[in-house]
């Protein structure tokens, strides 16, 4: 699928983008798509969104995937290839496919990591399988990862250059934040928005949330807004289950299905605190977190990633900031005040896709020469 199909000119280089692209959205799937949609180039897209789909059908689509890839890198001839990589041993026959076919085409790879967990990964392989990824990961020629702590996930590749390019606010979820009216401090209100994996907080933040609104009554209100999804041992039913059992009876905490762009941009202008207490290993910089800067929410995250508020599944540290926010609200107004800007310099969409198209003219040159 041709994304951009401008004529070629100097400077506009050709990419094969090979990543999750439309289907079951993800943080991964919403970055990927964010430069396969806006990139300067011209992008061919090969798409390995598969999230949801069973076991055989996922199978027939890794072959898909690599026949796809093959095919346009030998007869498009692409001047680079741009690859959002996998963190499971299944992706990453895909990801060692596409970037040998790449090598034997003498075409640059630009791989982009989304999330945090590569180096457990690629130790958790054993001999054999690691020696194979990283056979093809010599190979890349430049990586992406979203945050500086990221750069050692790829300290074993000696020749492969390493860029930090941040995550981003989807630019019209940002235009529809921004004029916003002043928040009220009271009640707290507090926004879980993201895929309901017991990985993600979601039920420690409920049982936080349920504690708190027991000592502090009508001083706290929970919203949740997410598609469930199995982790952990847990099903979506069991999820679900729990859920429903969690919140009968506790009108102050809602669920709200799982929200579009509109839906999301409301529960945003609703919050004044954007809770994610993730624990969730592949997770780096949730565009959660962004856009609740973004919408000027406190942030209330855990010390699992690139930000630090509370320890990872503490309950009682959980209750101890929701109690301390009751009852002092000037850090919420401080964050109105001060984290839209942030989200505006630094995490624009704009940016992240001019600092990939950027990398992509870099590595196509270096190349060249």
């Amino acid at each position: 699928m041709n994304l951009q199909r401008a004529p070629h000119r100097a400077g506009r280089k050709r990419v094969l983008a090979v990543g999750p692209g439309e289907g079951m959205t993800t943080g991964q799937a919403s970055a990927f798509l964010a430069f396969a949609r806006n990139s300067a180039h011209e992008i061919s897209v090969v798409n390995t969104n598969d999230e949801g789909w069973s076991t055989l059908l996922r199978a027939l689509s890794s072959i898909r995937v690599i026949v796809a890839s093959a095919f346009r890198i030998t007869f498009a001839r692409p001047d680079c290839v741009y690859i959002s990589t996998s963190r499971s041993r299944r992706g990453a026959i895909k990801d060692i496919a596409v970037i040998e076919l790449a090598k034997l085409r003498r075409i640059p790879v630009v791989n982009h990591l989304q999330g945090s967990s590569f180096l457990l990964f690629r130790n958790a392989l054993g001999p054999g399988y690691g020696k194979a990824l990283d056979h093809a990961y010599e190979s890349i020629t430049t990586s992406i990862v979203p945050h500086e702590s990221l750069i050692p996930h790829y300290s074993r590749y000696r020749h492969m250059a390493i860029r930090v390019v941040t995550n981003f606010v989807d630019a019209t979820l940002a235009q529809s934040l921004q004029g916003q009216a002043i928040k009220s401090t009271t009640p707290l209100k507090v926004l879980f928005l993201s895929n309901l994996m017991p990985d993600k907080g979601i039920f420690e933040l409920i049982l936080a949330a349920k504690a708190v609104a027991s000592a502090f009554p009508g001083q706290l209100c929970l919203r949740i807004a997410g598609r469930p999804l199995p982790g952990r041992g847990m099903s979506v039913g069991d999820i679900k289950e729990r859920l429903s059992t969690e919140l009968s009876g506790v009108p102050n905490i809602e669920y709200c299905g799982v929200a579009d762009l509109a839906k999301k941009a409301a529960l945003l202008k609703w919050a004044n605190v954007l809770a994610l207490p993730s624990y969730m290993r592949e997770e780096a910089v949730p565009l959660a977190v962004l856009e609740g800067m973004a919408a000027g929410c406190y942030l209330l995250v855990s010390d699992h990633s690139a930000a630090a508020v509370v320890p990872v599944r503490d309950i009682t540290a959980l209750e101890r900031v929701l109690t301390q926010l009751i009852a002092d609200p000037q850090p919420l107004e401080d964050a109105r005040m001060r984290s839209p800007e942030i989200a505006r310099a630094r995490h624009s969409q704009a940016r992240y896709v001019q600092d990939i198209d950027q990398i992509v003219v870099e590595v196509c040159t270096e190349t060249n020469r």
